[in-house]
């Protein structure tokens, strides 16, 4: 291997390095819609009304959250597929709302009042 090969190579590692120590965060993509890695979860941002809310397909319930007030469900609502919040990744609007996808679910907060979500494919607590 030459030199320039050698440098060519370890540049290209550098960077898919990079790529992939920023995928799945907050700081990667700016989005209002994202989806859990199976697909059951999907959520979204209302800026205009400042809420979040997370719909599960089996059953079509919703849980959500708005900035200044408490957590809430309800039923149905029109969700489009987002894009994927990794396992272990978080969706943030700074200073107002933080989501982090997981394994066992989703769980969404307001950083104003503290109030979220949890919701999975079989259950929801909020707090």
């Amino acid at each position: 291997m030459t030199l320039t090969t050698a440098l060519k190579t370890a540049a290209v590692a550098t960077v898919a390095a990079a790529a992939l120590a920023g995928a799945g965060t907050a700081a990667a993509w700016q989005s209002n819609t994202f989806s859990s890695p199976s697909g059951n979860i999907q959520c979204k941002y209302d800026a205009p009304n400042e809420v979040v809310s997370c719909r599960t397909l089996n059953d079509n319930w919703v849980a959500a959250v708005s900035l200044y007030g408490s957590s809430y469900k309800v039923r149905g609502g029109s969700y489009t597929p987002g894009r994927i919040l990794g396992y272990g990744s978080t969706w943030t609007v700074p200073g107002k709302f933080r989501c982090v996808s997981r394994t066992d679910g989703m769980t969404c907060r307001s950083l104003v009042t503290g109030h979220g979500f949890w919701t999975s494919r079989t259950a929801w607590r909020f707090f």
